[in-house]
C-alpha cells in the first residue's frame, strides 16, 4: 500500500508541476500580448502623429505623448490585473496540490487541519509585489523610450529649422518627407 501512495504522490507532484508550468505560460502570454497590442498601439499614434504637420509644434508632441501615456496607463492597470489574478490562482491551485499531497501520504484530516490553514494573503501580495517591480520597470522603460524619440525627432527639426533658416513646420516637413520617401523607396 505504501509503495501505491508514493508512486501517485509522483504523479501527483508531476501532475501539479505540469498545471503550474500551463497556469504560468498562460498569465505570461495574456501580459505579452497586452504588451504587443500597447506597442503597437504606441506604434500606430506615432505614425499618425509624425504624418500631421502640428507634431513639428510642442503642443503636437504634447497630445501624441498624452495619448502615449493613456496606452502605458492602461497597459499597467491590464498588467497588474493579470498578474494580481494570477498570483491568486497559483497560491490557490498550490495550496490544493499541497493538500492532496498530504492526504496521498495518508495525513488524516484533523492533522491537515493542524498544519494546514488557508494560502497566505501576505505572501500572495509580497510574490505579487515582487513580480510586479519588474513588469512596472518594463513598463516605465516603454514610456522613457517613447519620450526620448520625440526628444529625438524635436532635436532634429529644430537642427534643421536653425541650419537652412526654416520654420519648425516647414523643417519637420522637410525631414518627413525624405523619411516618406525612403519609405517608399524600400517598399517598392
Amino acid at each position: 500500500m505504501q509503495g501505491n501512495a508514493l508512486k501517485d504522490f509522483k504523479a501527483h507532484y508531476a501532475q501539479t508541476t505540469t498545471d503550474a508550468n500551463a497556469l504560468s505560460d498562460r498569465v505570461n502570454g495574456e501580459m505579452v500580448a497586452a504588451y504587443d497590442a500597447a506597442s503597437n498601439s504606441i506604434y500606430k499614434i506615432l505614425t499618425q502623429a509624425r504624418l500631421n504637420d502640428s507634431y513639428a509644434t510642442k503642443k503636437g508632441q504634447d497630445l501624441a505623448l498624452s495619448r502615449i501615456e493613456d496606452v502605458i496607463a492602461k497597459l499597467k492597470t491590464k498588467l497588474t490585473n493579470t498578474l494580481r489574478a494570477g498570483a491568486y490562482e497559483m497560491a490557490g491551485a498550490m495550496a490544493e496540490a499541497a493538500q492532496r499531497d498530504l492526504e496521498l501520504l495518508g495525513v488524516a484530516d484533523e492533522e491537515m487541519k493542524k498544519l494546514f490553514g488557508p494560502p497566505s494573503m501576505d505572501y500572495i501580495n509580497t510574490t505579487f509585489q515582487d513580480s510586479f517591480a519588474h513588469v512596472a520597470a518594463r513598463t516605465d522603460h516603454m514610456a522613457q523610450s517613447v519620450r526620448e524619440d520625440l526628444r529625438r525627432d524635436m532635436a532634429q527639426i529644430m537642427r534643421r529649422a536653425s541650419v537652412e533658416g526654416l520654420s519648425r513646420p516647414q523643417a519637420y516637413r522637410v525631414v518627413r518627407d525624405k523619411v516618406l520617401e525612403h519609405l517608399t523607396l524600400e517598399i517598392v
